[in-house]
C-alpha cells in the first residue's frame, strides 16, 4: 500500500489522467501542423503507453493479483475472485 490509498485507487487515478492528457494531446494536434504536430502525436502515444503501464502495474485485485483491464474506471468488484476492490468484502452469491 503507497501512502495514496491503496494501489488500485492510485492507479485508476493516475489512469483517468493519463487518458484525459492523451485525449487533449490528440486534439490539439489536430490544429497544428509541422513540428508541433509530430511533438503532439508523440506526447500523445508517450500518454498512452503510461496508461497501459499503469493498469499493469497498479490495477490489479489486492486479493487475486490479476491485472483487470476491461471496466476498470467503473469496476466495483474483481470479476474473478468476485472480493471488493475497495473494501475487501466477498460479494454474496446472487440468486438465480
Amino acid at each position: 500500500m503507497n501512502m495514496h490509498g491503496s494501489d488500485f485507487e492510485y492507479g485508476k487515478n493516475m489512469l483517468l489522467k493519463l487518458i484525459v492528457a492523451s485525449i487533449l494531446a490528440a486534439v490539439a494536434s489536430l490544429f497544428f501542423t509541422g513540428a508541433v504536430q509530430v511533438v503532439l502525436v508523440g506526447a500523445t502515444c508517450i500518454f498512452f503507453a503510461g496508461a497501459v503501464w499503469s493498469i499493469v502495474k497498479y490495477c490489479r485485485c489486492p486479493h487475486c493479483d490479476k491485472v483487470i483491464f476491461a471496466g476498470v474506471l467503473s469496476i466495483r468488484q474483481c470479476p474473478r475472485c468476485r472480493h471488493d476492490l475497495y473494501t475487501g468484502k466477498k460479494a454474496k452469491k446472487s440468486r438465480k
